[in-house]
């Protein structure tokens, strides 16, 4: 039980690689804070938690807002007490579109999910994690942050610049 007792904030629990994620963290006993903006999924993805372990919330949360990250990070420490692991999971593509045709608010809406979220998970989790004097950040990119594809223009930019961030946050 390597996570025992860990706390886990997880953004984009409710569905994919987040809510697979928070399920094997709380089989290896962590305390799950599942983030995700679907309540719906949110809440599915905490009952099938709890059916097994009990140490598991939601919290609805917009990543792209700062308020509602520090919400996020703010009832993660209420319920738990401190925060152990963040992962800056929550992401969404853009239309397969030429860049000249992708809309600026669909560009808007991937950067700040994909980018901005990232930013701001890291700015409001470690001052926790430095209270609790260690920590974890495992922010998701994919191949496509370190390789173009043609007409996925700002799931690119995002991506990239999650690969560049999360070097950066490290240094």
């Amino acid at each position: 039980m390597r996570l025992k007792d860990k706390v886990a904030v997880i953004t984009g629990g409710g569905s994919g690689i987040g809510r697979a994620t928070a399920i094997r963290f709380a089989k290896e006993r962590a305390k799950i804070v599942i983030a995700d903006i679907n309540e719906v999924t949110g809440e599915e993805t905490l009952g099938i938690i709890k059916e097994q372990y009990p140490e598991a919330i939601f919290v609805k949360t917009n990543v792209a807002e700062s308020k509602s990250i520090q919400n996020l990070m703010m009832r993660a420490v209420e319920h738990f007490g401190r925060i152990d692991i963040l992962f800056n999971n929550a992401g969404i593509g853009n239309s397969e579109v030429r860049s000249v045709d992708l809309a600026e608010e669909e560009w808007d809406q991937v950067i700040d999910i994909n980018l901005k979220s990232v930013f701001l998970g890291i700015k409001y989790a470690i001052p926790e994690l430095k209270k609790s004097g260690s920590g974890v950040i495992i922010n998701t990119a994919s191949l496509l942050g370190l390789k173009g594809r043609k007409y996925v223009s700002a799931y690119n930019a995002s991506k990239g610049g999650v690969v560049l961030l999360t070097q950066n946050a490290a240094l």
